[in-house]
């Protein structure tokens, strides 16, 4: 029932994008969804040796990281204070009405 309805839903656009899409299930494709490799590789026991130099390498990750540096852009230069202007204030209405940027 599922796939009939997205068959309907999206049959133009994936025939549009060349897609196929597929439709998977927790109990039949579970190796599909959880990304598993059907060949697990054994990995074998760490040497006492190697768990010391794991014991020793997160002391050493504990540095402060250094505070971003703002740049500042420069002297700002000065916009006179003027009113709207009535041509102004009509493109604006204009603009959200038509949902458009004005400029």
């Amino acid at each position: 029932m599922a796939s009939c309805t997205l068959k309907l839903k999206y049959v133009k656009q994936d025939t549009a994008h060349n897609m196929s899409r597929e439709i998977l299930c927790i109990s039949k494709n579970i190796t599909e969804i959880d990304y598993q490799y059907q060949d697990k590789v054994e990995t074998e026991a760490p040497s006492p040796a190697a768990n010391e130099t794991a014991v020793a390498a997160p002391a050493a990750v504990a540095v402060a990281a250094p505070a971003p540096v703002v740049a500042s852009s420069g002297p700002v230069a000065a916009v006179a204070d003027e009113p709207l202007q009535a041509v102004e204030t009509l493109r604006l209405l204009v603009a959200q009405g038509l949902k458009k940027l004005w400029m």
